[in-house]
């Protein structure tokens, strides 16, 4: 029973460090700041576990703003554009949706269903840089070049 809880234990010590890896706070000469798990100049490690899961938040609500501000090829930014097409009857809204992706950098997708059941997602790849990329078809129709 004493190796069972040892046992345990030693998974709870060592699972925070191995599902989110090291992440780094790290500012430019700007004093803007930005969290990411690829270290750099003027990045700093943050050591304790619930500074690093607060970053990471930040960092995805950083990159989902980034996403809808980005110009719509269908007028105005990403963002109004979703929230519109969002406020139809038919569409019901799920939400806005960030992941980490390995290599750094935040995946956010926009996923709405039609009230035939058809799902709408636009996808995104923010980088640790801050660049934007429209990563699925959908995504692409309605993002502007250059975003």
């Amino acid at each position: 029973m004493k190796r069972l809880i040892f046992a345990f234990s030693l998974i709870f010590l060592l699972l925070p460090p191995l599902c989110h890896g090291q992440v780094y706070k790290c500012v430019d000469e700007e004093g803007n700041v930005r969290f990411t798990n690829i270290p750099g100049p003027g990045c700093t490690p943050l050591e304790d576990f619930e500074d690093a899961d607060r970053a990471t938040r930040m960092d995805s609500s950083h990159s989902e703003n980034l996403v809808k501000a980005l110009l719509c090829t269908k007028g105005g930014t990403i963002g109004e554009y979703l929230n519109r097409v969002a406020g139809r009857p038919e569409i019901k809204d799920l939400g806005w949706k960030a992941r980490r992706v390995s290599g750094g950098g935040v995946e956010i997708e926009r996923i709405l269903e039609s009230d035939t059941g058809n799902r709408l997602e636009y996808r995104w790849r923010v980088t640790s840089d801050g660049r934007v990329k429209a990563i699925n078809n959908r995504a692409l129709a309605i993002t502007r070049s250059g975003g």
